[in-house]
Order: structure tokens, then C-alpha cells, then sequence
């Protein structure tokens, strides 16, 4: 039986595709290998294979795997599997290569973020059955507009996600950092006007992080509407139903603290039939980043930064659009978030 020249083969590994590697700061780092061979007995065991990171050069993140074949019969084919870890989450890359034939050329495998598979167009005219819906009286529907929000009157309390209360959302499970994505449009339901100003009027629309562990309302949200006879952009986080909010007009009452800096009006352009705006927030460990764009993402309006570590948040939180019209008046309102929703890992 004829083997392999004596010396060690050099397989690259890419954990990513190539537009990954520009986020340095989420690299991930092979755990484990697993090489065997066909043509012969048993395995190549793992002492015989390393995994060696080859830093910035070429590509931060670009890997090489060295397998000794010195005892592998020429025409084996040896099958790598390496395990990785990216933001906690294992990814397995896998190729072949037979003994004797070269270099190894094969491109490396392309990354695919597994948080992909929880984006969603909005474009099916129903609502996906992956979405968990807790509609609070609201109706949730999927039109020509896309995910479409119809907030109830809440009769002065119950559901506008202030302190204790729970307003409509949809969400799903979402385990580890990640950023998620959305465009929200808040209109009236004749789609010709904003929102009349009127005391005490709150409409709003946005994303929620919720930690679904407990009973009271824990969580990091942002929306954009009225709130206080403002058309503004306000985000909240809330822990164990105590809020603090960061909007336009200060509120105060119900476990709410009203913090009035810096100011997020928004001034809605002349002749304007709604206001909108692409919000995203962003999870790397217990650090949670909310930010607002007004012209689809080319530039950040605001943003704010979360420190949870003194109150954690759950490896696992629910994440989804969310939209809520509080006090006793007619809501006349919709949010539509037309454009979908996107996740991706950190």
C-alpha cells in the first residue's frame, strides 16, 4: 500500500464568507476537528490536525486545518468536519479531499447566518405561523401595506407597554447577539393624515426585545409616533415593570420615568400623510444599542446604549415588531412596517 509523502496536508477553513469578515469584533473559533479517511481502518485521529487561525493575513478570520496523512494510503479521501462557535452558536463546515491529487483547491465554504431563516418579507397577505402573535385586541393583519398593525382604544391603560402594561406584538425566539432590523410607517386608517394632536395621545410603533422568563414586563423597545402631542422617536428600557423612557416630552406616573434628554422630535415635512423611519436595535452580550434612521439607513438620527449586566437579560429573548394606541379616545391609527424584518448574528 502505497501512503502519503510524510509531512502534514494544509487545508484552508473559512468559517465566513468573505462580507462577514468585516465585523472583527464577532471572529469565530474553532472548537473541535474531525478528520476521517475512507480506504482505510478507523479514523485520523485529532491529535494529527490543527486548526490554526492565520490572522490578518489574508482576511481576518481565514483559518488553515493541517492533517498529517502520513499513514493514508494515496487515493483516500479524507472527509474534515470543523466546529465552530459565532456569537454562541455552532456552525459545522465540512469538505472532502482525496490523497494524491494536488493541492487542495476547493473554495472555502460560504457562512450562512442561521438567524437568516427568521426574516420575513411581510408580503404574504397572513401573518407566518412562525410568529407567536399576542394581539391584545389589536388586529395583526398582512395586506399591500405589509405587517399592518390596528391598535384597540386601551381605555387609558392595559396596553401601551409603559411600565406594567403589555401592548399587541409579534415576536419570535431569539438566542444570542444579533441585530434586527425593521422600517415602520405610522399613518391614520384612512392613510391620508397623520394622527391628530390631541392631550394625552399616544400612538406608537416600533421593536421590542422582551425577556420572556418573568411575569412583569422586562424589556428594551423603540418605536416612532405620538407620544405627549409630539410626533417623535422614543425608546425604553424597562426592568421588573419600573420604565425608563427617552422621548421628545417627559412622563412621569405608572412606574414611569420621564427623562426629557436628548430630545427625539421628529418634525413631519410639509403636506406629510405619515412619518417614518428604519429602526434596529443591535444585542452583543448585555450590551443592547438602539438606533433610528430617517432616510432608510444611509445615516443614524439617534441611538442609545443599554448596559444590562447590573440586570441581566436571557440568553433567549422574544423579538418582533410591536405597536400600541393608549388612553380613552378613538386610536384612528396604523402601523405599517412595509418593508419586512431582518436578523442577523453579531
Amino acid at each position: 500500500m502505497r501512503t502519503a509523502a510524510p509531512g502534514p496536508i494544509a487545508l484552508p477553513l473559512a468559517t465566513r464568507s468573505v462580507h462577514r469578515f468585516v465585523a472583527a469584533d464577532a471572529l469565530p473559533v474553532v472548537v473541535a476537528l474531525l478528520v476521517n479517511h475512507v480506504d482505510a481502518a478507523g479514523t485520523v485521529p485529532n491529535s494529527v490536525a490543527q486548526c490554526l487561525d492565520l490572522g490578518a493575513t489574508p482576511i481576518p478570520g481565514l483559518y488553515r486545518v493541517n492533517v498529517d496523512t502520513t499513514a493514508v494510503a494515496l487515493g483516500s479521501r479524507i472527509d474534515v468536519l470543523a466546529r465552530a462557535t459565532l456569537a454562541g452558536r455552532p456552525i459545522d463546515i465540512e469538505w472532502s479531499w482525496v490523497v494524491g491529487e494536488g493541492d487542495f483547491t476547493d473554495q472555502p465554504p460560504e457562512y450562512s447566518d442561521p438567524l437568516e431563516a427568521l426574516n420575513d418579507d411581510f408580503d404574504d397577505n397572513t401573518v407566518d405561523p412562525s410568529w407567536t402573535v399576542s394581539a391584545d385586541g389589536a388586529s395583526i393583519v398582512e395586506n399591500a401595506n405589509g405587517l399592518v398593525f390596528f391598535p384597540p382604544d386601551g381605555g387609558g391603560a392595559g396596553n401601551s407597554w409603559g411600565g406594567p402594561e403589555r401592548g399587541p406584538i409579534i415576536y419570535k425566539p431569539v438566542t444570542g447577539d444579533f441585530r434586527v432590523a425593521v422600517d415602520v410607517q405610522v399613518v391614520n386608517d384612512a392613510g391620508d393624515g397623520l394622527p391628530p394632536a390631541q392631550s394625552n395621545r399616544f400612538h406608537m410603533a416600533g421593536l421590542m426585545l422582551l425577556d420572556p422568563r418573568v411575569d412583569q414586563v422586562d424589556a428594551i423597545d423603540c418605536g416612532i409616533g405620538m407620544w405627549n402631542n409630539d410626533y417623535t422617536f422614543q425608546t425604553k428600557v424597562t426592568v421588573a415593570d419600573a420604565t425608563t423612557l427617552y422621548a421628545s416630552s417627559a412622563l412621569s406616573g405608572g412606574g414611569t420615568t420621564g427623562v426629557d434628554t436628548p430630545a427625539y422630535e421628529i418634525v413631519p415635512p410639509g403636506g406629510a400623510t405619515s412619518i417614518s423611519a428604519r429602526l434596529r436595535i443591535s444585542r452583543v452580550g448585555q450590551l443592547f444599542t438602539v438606533d433610528v434612521s430617517y432616510d432608510g439607513g444611509a445615516t443614524i438620527a439617534h441611538d442609545r446604549t443599554y448596559d444590562r449586566t447590573a440586570n441581566p437579560m436571557p440568553a433567549e429573548l422574544h423579538v418582533g415588531p410591536m405597536a400600541y394606541s393608549a388612553f380613552a379616545s378613538t386610536p384612528d391609527f396604523q402601523a405599517r412596517f412595509p418593508n419586512g424584518i431582518t436578523f442577523e448574528s453579531l
